[in-house]
């Protein structure tokens, strides 16, 4: 981590003594750690070691100062609260287990969903296109939709959803279904649904748009699988489901700031789903949210 300090230094020297305006850049290491929380994980970050501190001052120009003011410095900074990061995980998205590791110079955390039919993925390049980017397998999103089928059980008009396959490819979804009648003689229809990908501010969201009839048991009833996932309850399942999967999604804090999570982009490429954010600051009603830079850590114009 990079962090800069701004302060007045107290100095003594032949008899004279004041204050000198100075700025400190202080390079440091980072240890993060797990914690398990109801059906999630809290991430929380502590300064473990300070590398470097160099002090900037229109007095006495930049001087490395690491033995100077290291300990000072490492003194005030233990100071500080740990870097909550957020929960991952939930009940939309029971986890079974996390484990941390680091690639390039990106924290990976690795998560075990305790869902039935989800399949992993290869670990990332290190190459983070934003502050932090989601990589999970549409199996798992399949699993997610699945699960909230059988929860819901028949709805309208006695009929049973039944998720059977899930394919993002873009900005675009492929969402195989077969309904269930389940009273009666009972009969089954299958619809490859596709739709569209879209975020909005913080969330994403899933639209179904068109329905293709086929296969079906004998003497098969009509149904229209828009209309039914129109409730939103299944669809709704995987985005939140996902939105449970990356820290800082609801609530998380560096000091007395609370961090957020914001959605930049979706999309599916060879059986991943990948999303895209950045981590925002919250001030106070009436501001705006701003960005951090995920290089410099400093906050920019939206």
């Amino acid at each position: 981590m990079t962090a800069r300090l701004k302060g007045n230094a107290k100095y003594k020297a032949g008899g004279l003594s004041g204050k000198v305006p100075f700025t400190a850049k202080v390079g440091g290491t980072l240890a993060f750690e797990l914690e398990e929380e109801g059906k999630g994980w809290t991430v929380t970050g502590e300064l473990v070691e300070i590398d470097k501190v160099k002090l900037e001052s229109e007095l006495v120009g930049t001087l490395d100062v690491t033995d100077f003011l290291g300990d000072w410095t490492r003194k005030a900074l233990d100071k500080a609260p740990p870097i909550d990061l957020g929960k991952i995980g939930g009940d939309k998205m029971p986890l079974r287990a996390l484990r941390l590791g680091s690639v390039g110079d990106a924290l990976e955390i690795q998560a075990l969903t305790q869902v039935v039919g989800g399949k992993p993925v290869n670990k990332g390049s290190g190459s983070v296109g934003g502050a932090w980017e989601l990589r999970m397998h549409e199996d798992t999103a399949l699993a997610m939709a699945r699960r909230k089928a059988f929860e819901l059980g028949t709805i309208d008009y006695e009929v049973a959803i039944d998720p059977r396959s899930l394919v993002f490819d873009g900005s675009g979804f492929t969402l195989g279904l077969r309904l269930w009648r389940l009273k009666g003689a009972g009969w089954w229809r299958e619809y490859s649904v596709t739709g569209d990908i879209a975020t909005v501010g913080k969330r994403i969201k899933l639209t179904p748009g068109e329905a293709i009839e086929g296969e079906k048991s004998k003497g098969a009833g009509l149904a229209d699988p828009l209309a039914l996932l129109g409730e939103g309850l299944i669809l709704e399942a995987v985005t939140d489901g996902v939105k449970q999967a990356f820290p800082a999604s609801t609530s998380a804090k560096i000091g007395d700031q609370k961090i957020g999570s914001r959605v930049k982009s979706m999309t599916g490429r060879n059986g991943v789903l990948i999303v895209q954010g950045d981590l925002i600051t919250n001030f106070a009603r009436g501001s705006s949210d701003t960005p951090i830079d995920n290089k410099t850590g400093r906050r920019g114009k939206r």
